[in-house]
């Protein structure tokens, strides 16, 4: 605020440079760490129509869906989608599910997903 005094109509705001998909994921944190997931959902679902093929987006959107809100076929989806962008991650959650994927580990959809153990 002081660089906003000083600086009136020039002063840089807090987000300048940032991208959309960016500011939206930001705005997703801040909804879900209020405890409004229903609003993380939709910000990240906006954050993803600009930048699809971002891994951070569709991890968060599965993280939020599946621990927050129990909504676990959209969790897995949201999942699936995720590692068709990012192959090289699909031995990392058939391994060792994260902690935010542990819950819904065991259902034979995820399995199918992630492939099984070798």
């Amino acid at each position: 605020l002081t660089e906003l005094d000083r600086g009136g109509a020039a002063a840089k705001s807090p987000n300048a440079g940032k991208s959309r998909e960016l500011l939206l994921f930001e705005q997703a944190s801040d909804a879900e760490g209020k405890g409004d997931y229903d609003k993380a959902v939709v910000l990240l679902e906006e954050a993803i129509e600009i930048a699809p093929k971002a891994a951070a987006l569709r991890n968060r959107l599965g993280v939020v869906l599946s621990v927050r809100l129990k909504r676990h076929d959209e969790a897995l989806n949201q999942l699936k989608l995720f590692l068709v962008a990012n192959p090289g991650a699909v031995p990392e959650f058939r391994d060792n599910p994260n902690w935010w994927f542990r819950g819904i580990s065991e259902d034979p959809r995820y399995k199918e997903i992630v492939g099984s153990a070798p």
